[in-house]
């Protein structure tokens, strides 16, 4: 019935609000950038209490939801609601750029891997074009049945009509977000901190029927992206014809993944009247009455991630690899120094007796 209500309403064009519960494209955005901020501030976490260091941990806990949700201004008993809500999002704005700024530097970081993680995928390029694309087709048809009594029999005599409507909507539009601007974005925080609100402390529902209004499971792809960086050589999107060229230019890491939603709502009634017969003359035997509407709507989302172009014309993963050979040569080249240092100490140790055994002093 909720379905029905929704599709047989008068609408001049098709928009989302009339199957999402009044989500427009504006808020559904807002969503999905709120998820994709989500995963980022969670595999940053998970990043930091992987090896279970005490003060990364520390710092982890720092970052979390439910510490910067626990913050209160001083004066928060003075404070409106809305004054409180704009206080927490400074906050969570100034601990994120803090440690953007300087503080990952004072991570313990014996294997030079976190530091490099921060410094690398803050930096990422995110891109979303969302595409809208509703159609909503209205049949009305209608029938009816003549009777006509003579003496020496009946002539059905039916009559019908109908009518279809279709109405298209289509709206397109793209955003952008920098991983690091977007941790850090106080009109972005304030929107995600709303909505959360909104949701009463509980998330988007996955799978849900209309599933880009929902929790789109972001975290999946972002960890995609940084795994294939970190170990896979991602170099991005490119044609055949650069193929033999490729070594020469230096590598986008990027990754692109399409989302395609596809919800369609069916709505119908179809009364009938059947009216008794007469003994003579003619009139109506029965009617019918068809009314049908079709609601199809095609959302998509493509999303981009990319890193700004390497130094040196390294892949990530290269770089890394370089960085790790590197190191190893600098330990190798002080374990031969340091031996060469007690060889020269032993020959002059070793020389300065045999000239005491020589001269006797």
């Amino acid at each position: 019935m909720a379905a029905a209500q929704v599709l047989f309403a008068c609408a001049v064009r098709p928009t989302t609000q009339q199957v999402t519960g009044g989500l427009d494209t504006a808020r559904i955005a807002q969503a999905i950038r709120c998820e994709m901020r989500d995963a980022y501030i969670t595999l940053l976490i998970g990043a930091l209490s992987l090896d279970r260091d005490k003060y990364n941990m520390a710092v982890a806990a720092s970052l979390s939801r439910d510490h910067l949700a626990r913050f209160m201004p001083p004066d928060s008993a003075t404070l409106s609601k809305d004054d409180i809500a704009k206080a927490k999002a400074k906050n969570e704005s100034k601990v994120f750029r803090d440690f953007f700024t300087s503080g990952y530097k004072n991570l313990h970081d014996k294997e030079k891997q976190l530091k490099q993680v921060v410094e690398t995928y803050s930096k990422v390029f995110i891109f979303y074009k969302y595409v809208f694309d509703m159609t909503q087709t209205d049949n009305l048809g209608g029938s009816v049945d003549l009777l006509s009594v003579f003496t020496r029999g009946t002539l059905t005599s039916p009559i019908d009509a109908s009518f279809e409507g279709k109405r298209r909507a289509k709206r397109e539009f793209v955003q952008k977000d920098r991983v690091d601007e977007l941790l850090t974005n106080l009109p972005t925080i304030r929107q995600c901190n709303k909505f959360r609100a909104e949701l009463a402390g509980g998330e988007p529902l996955p799978n849900g029927a209309y599933p880009i209004a929902g929790k789109l499971n972001l975290i999946e792809i972002v960890r995609s992206f940084i795994t294939s960086n970190q170990s896979g050589n991602l170099i991005g999107q490119i044609s055949e014809a650069d193929l033999f060229t490729q070594r020469d230019k230096v590598p986008v890491p990027s990754m692109n993944e399409t989302l395609v939603f596809t919800t369609t709502l069916h709505a119908g009634i179809s009364p009938k009247l059947e009216l008794g017969k007469r003994l003579s003359g003619t009139d109506v035997k029965g009617s019918t009455l068809t009314a049908t509407t079709e609601r199809v709507d095609i959302h998509t989302l493509t999303l981009v991630m990319q890193l700004p172009p390497t130094e040196g014309g390294l892949t990530v993963a290269e770089a890394r690899s370089k960085a790790e050979q590197q190191e190893y040569e600098r330990q190798v080249e002080a374990g031969v120094r340091e031996l060469q240092r007690v060889d020269d100490s032993n020959y002059r140790d070793r020389k300065s007796k045999v000239l005491e055994l020589i001269t006797g002093e």
